[in-house]
């Protein structure tokens, strides 16, 4: 089992959801509103001086459909609208689930 932690401006979150739907991944946590400073999308903080918000969604799945969602995730990066707003994903080896 693989953990997917994909964290990114909150507008692209609609476009992992849709892509988590398409894959069938249909059990998932979100966190939004996160702040954070990205290496390429700078500061999201919710405030006048650093506007915007990121959003935080992770789901734990097989190997084989972590492969899927890492291809297809790797895909949507080449959107010029979510490589500005930015998106970064993290895999994660799952031991156990209780």
């Amino acid at each position: 089992m693989k953990m997917l932690f994909v964290t990114c401006a909150e507008g692209v979150m609609v476009e992992v959801r849709d892509l988590f739907k398409r894959l069938d991944i249909s059990s998932y946590t979100e966190f939004s509103p996160v702040r954070g400073v990205g290496r390429n999308s700078g500061p999201r903080m919710g405030t006048h001086t650093w506007p915007g918000r990121n959003g935080i969604i992770f789901a734990v799945v097989e190997d084989e459909k972590a492969e899927t969602a890492a291809l297809e995730l790797s895909r949507l990066k080449e959107d010029e609208y979510i490589r500005r707003e930015g998106l970064k994903v993290f895999i994660w080896n799952i031991e156990r689930v209780i």
